[in-house]
């Protein structure tokens, strides 16, 4: 990972000196991810902006459209699903316009998080039936970094709707064409979805209530690792040491069985 940023700051040095936008919007884009996996999502959100300001400026739409997309996975590793929606929508229009299939895939798998994430675990099932079948049918591929970030989002939703159902959903997936995934990965339609959004509410803890074994701080702890903010950045959000931080994190580790903060963020995310 470490000579893999050096190699991105050095191409993208390179390319800034030649005065080459695309090929440093490209530079830009690799060390974004390499941020986003290894989750420094506020570095990741800085440099996946950047990319997309260039993109613009040389009228690549397939590179805004991957940008956009970018931005959304990263709202979704923060916890921000409402900016996840936004992004990873623009991106799914931009895509259509373009006739870009394989971009429009990848945004029907952002989408499926986000309504995973709001608790519609029916729609998601459906849109990620629907974005495996299409690349399927154009023998396209996953990107490895959508797939390692969108996997726990998957995984919190297939464990919150029985089996059965969730692989019944997932089948109707792919009997959409790519023009209905699209309208209905946009669309508010939830209403077949409705009684499992109220059957994984009631499953949930109140606000007061402690969750798994976890201390109330340990919580707020958990939740800013989630958010991707370093151990620096959670002292001074909770008016605490860094020490103190560590301590909480290796509690969570200890109760919960982990041993990464991507743990974390995945446990954070299914609840």
């Amino acid at each position: 990972m470490e000579r893999a940023k050096a190699l991105g700051e050095e191409s993208l040095a390179i390319a800034r000196e030649a005065g080459d936008t695309t090929a440093a919007s490209f530079a830009s884009n690799f060390l974004a991810v390499t941020a986003m996996l290894g989750g420094d999502y506020e570095r990741a959100q800085t440099l996946f902006e950047a990319t997309l300001e260039m993109t613009r400026i040389t009228g690549n739409r397939k590179g805004q459209a991957t940008s956009l997309n970018n931005l959304a996975l990263v709202a979704l590793c923060r916890g921000d699903y409402a900016r996840a929606a936004k992004l990873s929508s623009e991106s799914l229009r931009l895509s259509e316009e373009s006739l870009d299939h394989q971009l429009i895939t990848w945004s029907l798998d952002a989408l499926a998080a986000v309504w995973g994430q709001r608790g519609y675990l029916g729609k998601a099932a459906r849109l990620w039936g629907a974005a495996e079948a299409l690349r399927e049918a154009s023998d396209f591929s996953q990107p490895p970094d959508d797939k390692r970030v969108l996997e726990p989002f998957l995984e919190a939703a297939r464990s919150r709707l029985d089996e059965a159902a969730f692989q019944a959903a997932w089948e109707e997936g792919p009997a959409m064409t790519e023009e209905q995934a699209v309208e209905y990965a946009l669309s508010e339609e939830v209403e077949q979805d409705a009684p499992t959004l109220v059957a994984v509410a009631e499953q949930q803890p109140s606000r007061d209530e402690p969750t798994e074994k976890l201390t109330t701080r340990e919580h707020e702890v958990a939740l800013l690792v989630a958010r991707g903010l370093t151990n620096r950045q959670i002292a001074q959000e909770l008016s605490i040491s860094e020490r103190t931080v560590e301590n909480h994190i290796g509690k969570i580790f200890k109760k919960l069985g982990f041993s990464s903060r991507s743990q974390i963020v995945a446990w954070v995310a299914q609840r």
